[in-house]
């Protein structure tokens, strides 16, 4: 039975297992950083962690729609990619999760701990992955909890704009999300996650000849190729995030 969570970000790829529920997402992007401009550095890594922290959060509106099992799921994926295919545990101290909270972008946002269920099951108690003893302040596995099907999206993204004002910036950035139709040849598109899910205002579907070309390099083709003809029906990502003592900091996130 699978039951950890893994979570692997990179510019180009992306693999995301919630609990027992499998989600994989393949991803890729346009996400270009003008060499020109100050603290290319911190860009670079403000765009990394947008990629590896701030992915499972396509799905709200603003940062206050992020809950507290969103950041332990994420403190959890951190934790249990230290282990790699080593982890085994069937329970652990829950203290062995605060050093990645206090690593994330999202240290600010504070996190208190809880059972932790499967993403698509949150407040089920029948969906519990991990739950937590409050006497003995640690995680105990469920072992009851079973595995679930896999699930598979693409996703293409583009920075459209990039400020920094005192060390203050905001990136902003289009999204499209890719839902694999019943023929494996063929995705279709969508300008919004809400759309995604509801399967509602497609925007294009592209088809290929063979696998030899990765759905997530057509999906990234097409929004660059047809962006100005798409980009009113794509929704506007804006992270904020503040850089001090060489710590970055998400402080705002907004979809519009």
């Amino acid at each position: 039975m699978k039951r950890s969570i893994t979570l692997v970000f990179s510019f180009f790829f992306l693999i995301f297992t919630i609990g027992c529920d499998k989600e994989k997402k393949v991803y890729n992007n346009d996400n270009s950083i003008d060499n020109n401009i100050d603290n290319v550095d911190i860009s670079k890594r403000i765009l990394d962690i947008i990629d590896n922290e701030l992915g499972m959060y396509l799905k709200y509106s603003s940062i206050n729609d992020i809950t507290n099992q969103d950041k332990l799921i994420y403190i959890y994926n951190e934790y249990v990619s230290d282990y790699g295919e080593e982890f085994d545990l069937k329970e652990f101290p829950a203290s062995s999760l605060q050093k990645y909270f206090t690593d994330s972008s999202i240290i600010d946002l504070g996190y208190k701990n809880e059972n932790i269920y499967c993403s698509s099951y949150y407040g089920d108690k029948d969906h519990i992955l991990w739950n937590y003893d409050e006497i003995g302040d640690k995680y105990i596995l469920n072992e009851s909890h079973s595995a679930h099907d896999e699930v598979s999206y693409v996703m293409a993204d583009k920075v459209v704009e990039y400020k920094n004002n005192n060390n203050r910036y905001t990136v902003f950035l289009n999204y499209l999300f890719g839902d694999t139709a019943d023929d494996e040849n063929s995705i279709d598109l969508y300008g919004s996650y809400i759309d995604f899910v509801s399967k509602n205002n497609k925007i294009a579907t592209i088809s290929r000849d063979n696998n030899k070309i990765s759905f997530s390099t057509l999906a990234l083709n097409y929004l660059n190729n047809n962006y100005d003809n798409i980009k009113d029906k794509l929704d506007y990502y804006e992270y904020t995030f503040v850089y001090s003592n060489n710590k970055i900091k998400l402080v705002d996130f907004n979809v519009n």
